[in-house]
C-alpha cells in the first residue's frame, strides 16, 4: 500500500476530532493495561517543549512583518512548542525499567498535555504509592510551575486526599 502525501496529511486530521472526543476515556483504558514494572523504586516525570517546523508556520509573512517593523528577522519563525512529556520508571540502582512519552502540538501553556501528564501520575501512585517521584525539566519557569504546584498536590500525601 502506497498512500499518498495528501492521503496521509488528511488521515490524522479526520481521526482527531474523534479520538479527542474520547481521549480521556481511551487513555484511562491504556493506563488499565500497563504495568508499573514490580522491582521499580522511583518515577521520573518530566515535562519539557521542543520547537518544531509548522507547515503552515507562515515564515516568509513574519519575517516579512518583521523587516517592515524595523527589525532585523531573526529566530525560529515557522516554528512553535510542541509539548512532551515522559514517565520513566527505575528500579533500586538506577536502571531505567521503562518509559511512557506523550506529546501534543502547540497549544497555550501545554494544557491538555499537563492533564495527561497528571492522569499518568494519578494513576501510577494510586496503584504504587511507595514509589518515590522524581521531577525533571529545563529552566522553563512554566514547566517548574506545573512540577512544582500541580505535582506537588499530588505526590505529598501520596494520593491519599484524591
Amino acid at each position: 500500500m502506497t498512500p499518498s502525501k495528501s492521503t496521509l496529511d488528511r488521515l490524522p486530521k479526520a481521526l482527531q476530532g474523534h479520538w479527542e472526543a474520547q481521549r480521556p476515556r481511551f487513555e484511562a483504558m491504556l493506563r488499565r493495561q500497563e504495568d508499573i514494572p514490580p522491582e521499580a523504586v522511583a518515577m521520573a516525570v518530566s515535562l519539557d517543549g521542543v520547537m518544531a517546523p509548522m507547515k503552515d508556520g507562515q515564515r516568509h509573512a513574519k519575517r516579512t512583518q518583521a523587516r517592515a517593523q524595523g527589525k532585523a528577522p531573526s529566530g525560529p519563525a515557522g516554528y512553535q512548542e510542541v509539548g512532551c512529556a515522559t514517565v520513566s520508571y527505575y528500579d533500586r540502582h538506577g536502571e531505567r525499567l521503562c518509559t511512557r512519552r506523550m506529546a501534543r502540538m502547540p497549544e497555550p501553556t501545554k494544557a491538555t498535555l499537563k492533564g495527561q501528564l497528571t492522569a499518568e501520575v494519578m494513576g501510577a501512585l494510586i496503584r504504587r504509592p511507595d514509589l518515590r517521584v522524581v521531577k525533571v525539566a529545563d529552566g522553563a519557569p512554566d514547566n517548574w510551575n506545573y512540577l512544582s504546584e500541580t505535582l506537588l498536590v499530588l505526590t505529598s500525601d501520596r494520593v491519599s486526599s484524591l
